[in-house]
């Protein structure tokens, strides 16, 4: 198949994890520099080779035992999240292929970031003849659109108008997704009840990719990883890409 981006910069060591990320970006990309950081800011490094070659895609390893034993990002998986600028990619050192038609899901939330990574997923899907599959959770706490009281009036009332405004949402999304791609990308969007990261694990069961959008925002400046990012780089089962706003 066609690779999906252009320069992909790979952080590498002696661990599976760094061996599987490795295999991953060059299915992936038509370059694949691995940077390997001796000693000092491992994701500074990165950073700064990424900039050097103007790379499209950051791509890093995550360890099974950190995963499932030890509960942690790591400090480089950590940094990145923090600071990073362009798409970074996780890979996790079970990861083996790209077989098979799994989706690409994508992480619906609201603002830039959501669209950077809709735009994202969606030239990645095309790329490799995937279906799109858009996922918002809905969670049991209210959550209002910026209308103000008469909407958190209406919640009182009727609790499913949470649901309801959720997939009018992402069912304009998938017109977007339409209209940008010339419809050639099958675009399917559900809206469970739940937490975001319980959700979007469940719904990258057989997925290919999950694609998630990065605030710009000052927490993520302050070593702030949100729950739900830690919840899903701990369990989902295929590789997560990280789009910045």
């Amino acid at each position: 198949m066609s690779p999906v981006v252009g320069t992909a910069v790979v952080g590498i060591d002696d661990a599976p994890a760094a061996r599987a990320a490795l295999g991953w970006a060059t299915e992936v990309a038509r370059e694949v520099r691995d940077v390997h950081v001796d000693d000092g800011d491992v994701a500074l490094g990165l950073e700064r080779a990424a900039d050097e070659c103007d790379a499209d895609l950051v791509v890093v390893g995550m360890h099974e035992q950190r995963r499932r034993i030890l509960r942690g990002l790591g400090p480089v998986v950590g940094s990145l999240l923090e600071r990073t600028t362009r798409p970074l990619a996780v890979v996790g050192e079970s990861h083996t292929d790209l077989e098979g038609d799994g989706a690409v899901v994508v992480g619906v939330g609201h603002g830039p970031a959501t669209q950077a990574a809709l735009r994202w997923a969606a030239d990645w899907a095309r790329a490799r003849a995937l279906p799109l599959e858009l996922v918002r959770a809905v969670p049991q706490r209210p959550v209002f659109r910026p209308d103000g009281l008469l909407d958190l009036m209406a919640f009182y009332i009727d609790p499913t108008m949470a649901t309801e405004w959720a997939a009018e949402d992402l069912a304009a999304f998938a017109d977007e997704v339409d209209a940008a791609t010339g419809a050639e990308v099958s675009v399917g969007w559900s809206v469970p009840a739940g937490s975001p990261g319980a959700v979007l694990v469940e719904a990258t069961d057989r997925a290919q990719l999950l694609v998630v959008g990065l605030h710009d925002r000052p927490g993520r400046a302050d070593h702030d990883v949100p729950a739900w990012c830690r919840h899903v780089l701990l369990h989902a089962p295929c590789p997560v890409v990280f789009v910045p706003a």
